[in-house]
Order: structure tokens, then C-alpha cells, then sequence
């Protein structure tokens, strides 16, 4: 055998190898594709009443109706409401330069970093940590089963919020006396804030938002079982407020990957079945 012919053996073995390669590669691409899909909700258990003979970790759906223990409380300020969720929300007025270079002062639930700008130093407060923002609950359940931090934390963020004064159980003075003396704050329509006519750096302004419980007559959640036996969502959980249908909460929880599960499976026998068919007028 000439040089050229060695060489061009050797070339044609490295192809098939290669061919052989990607034909591999792509059926493990679908084999990953397939996983990522998600478990199907048919094979989602649903559990009712309880947690029990669950494993934490496990997948599960609970529907029902959102109940609570007993009214939301913020002993802090004295605030009360009958609802899951009281949410307590701070901001302080702190200087901000939007991305229009606009430099002004405005009302942040965080602390906002200090800046310089056209030579001039715009320094913000420290944000009070005695008073922070949060959110109060007793005992929120659906179906029975008791929720987890991250999904009254959703419930806390959602759309379904009412800020009220009706929610106050005691007037200003009462307030405890450390915040009043280190505050100044006065009592408002549903919210506490600094007195005066015009907001200026460093003032407080505490507002009370609860859920409204009547968007929430009947409730779907997908999680996974916490280690202290309440429903989290753990990964790609989600909530509905509705009963949900199982065609939802597959469009939800599963995504249709079968079209590229089968163009890559089929992709990959296609190579390495040319590499083979190769392998045998070449070989």
C-alpha cells in the first residue's frame, strides 16, 4: 500500500469514528431533552389533608381552599388584619440617578448605594434595620397542608393586595415608644410616615398591605414536601389562584420537548448508521 492510500485509510477511519461520535452525541442530547421534559402531572401525586407517608423532596399537588390560623398581627406597630398575610412595607427617601443621569430624591423599600456625580456627592442614609420590612402569617394552609416561606413570600409579592387603615388596632401614640422617639413617624391613611408637607432625604414611610382572602377561594399548588413537613416550591413549583385543570398545569410543569427528542434521536442513528454503511464499502 502507497503512502497516498495510508493516508487516505486513515482519514477515512477517523470519518467514521467522528460520524460514530456524533451519533452518540445526539442521542444523549435526546436522552437529556426527554429528562427535561419534567415528570408528566399524571404521575404527580396529590396529596389531601396532610403531608403524611410524603418524603421531603417529593413532588406534589395540593388544591383547596387558602385558610389561616388566626388574624395576621404586626405586634410591632399594633396592626392586625383578618387575612393569611399582613405584609409591612419600610421605605426611606434616598437620593437616585436614573439612566438618564436625572438625579433626584425618592421613596425605596432598600437601601440605595451613595453616588458622585457632576462633582457633587449624593450620600444615602443607612436604612433603618430596626424596622425592616416583612411579612406576618399565622398558620396559612391549603387543602390542610401548611405553606412555606417562599410561597407566602409569592402571596406577599402578588397582585391581590389592599392597602388599608382599617387594618390599625391602635392610634400613633400607642406606637412602642423606641420607634416614636426615633422616628418621629405620624399616622396617616393606611400608612405611618414622617410629618410634614414635603418629603426630605432620610424620612420613613411604613405602609400595611394585606391579601385579600377573596381572591383565593379555592387554590392550586405544585411543590415539593420541606423538611419541616410544610409545602414548598422547591424547584419549578407554581401556584394558581383557581382550581386549576390538569391541561394547565401541564402546560405549566411539563414542556413538549418530543419534536427535538426525536429530531435528535433520529439525527444521530441517521450518522452512525453512514459511518457503519461506510465502514463496510470502505472498510
Amino acid at each position: 500500500m502507497s503512502d497516498y492510500d495510508e493516508s487516505e485509510a486513515v482519514m477515512k477511519k477517523f470519518f467514521k469514528v467522528l460520524f460514530v461520535l456524533l451519533g452518540l452525541a445526539l442521542i444523549g442530547l435526546s436522552v437529556f431533552l426527554y429528562l427535561k421534559q419534567g415528570t408528566p402531572v399524571s404521575r404527580i401525586p396529590v396529596a389531601e389533608g396532610s403531608l403524611d407517608g410524603f418524603q421531603p423532596g417529593d413532588r406534589v399537588i395540593v388544591k383547596g381552599k387558602l385558610a389561616w390560623a388566626s388574624e395576621a398581627k404586626d405586634d410591632k406597630f399594633g396592626f392586625t388584619a383578618d387575612s393569611p398575610l399582613l405584609v409591612r412595607k419600610v421605605e426611606m427617601v434616598q437620593w437616585y440617578k436614573n439612566v438618564n443621569d436625572e438625579v433626584y430624591l425618592t421613596l425605596s423599600d432598600r437601601e440605595l448605594p451613595s453616588f458622585e456625580f457632576g462633582g457633587k456627592p449624593y450620600d444615602n442614609p443607612t436604612f433603618p434595620s430596626s424596622m425592616p420590612g416583612k411579612f406576618f402569617s399565622s398558620g396559612v394552609t391549603v387543602g390542610g397542608i401548611r405553606l412555606g416561606d417562599d410561597i407566602l413570600a409569592q402571596l406577599a409579592g402578588g397582585r391581590n393586595m389592599i392597602l388599608s387603615s382599617s387594618v390599625a388596632t391602635k392610634p400613633v401614640e400607642d406606637l412602642p415608644l423606641e420607634l416614636a422617639e426615633q422616628f418621629g413617624l405620624a399616622k396617616y391613611e393606611g400608612y405611618y410616615a414622617t410629618p410634614g408637607d414635603e418629603w426630605a432625604l432620610g424620612d420613613i414611610s411604613v405602609s400595611f398591605f394585606y391579601v385579600d382572602p377573596s381572591f383565593y377561594d379555592e387554590v392550586t399548588v405544585c411543590g415539593t414536601v420541606g423538611e419541616n413537613g410544610t409545602l414548598t416550591f422547591g424547584e419549578n413549583g407554581r401556584m394558581w389562584d383557581k382550581a386549576a385543570t390538569d391541561e394547565e398545569l401541564e402546560a405549566v410543569l411539563r414542556t413538549d420537548l418530543t419534536t427535538e427528542v426525536f429530531f435528535s434521536a433520529g439525527a444521530g442513528l441517521l450518522l452512525i448508521a453512514c459511518a457503519f454503511i461506510f465502514f463496510r464499502r470502505n472498510g
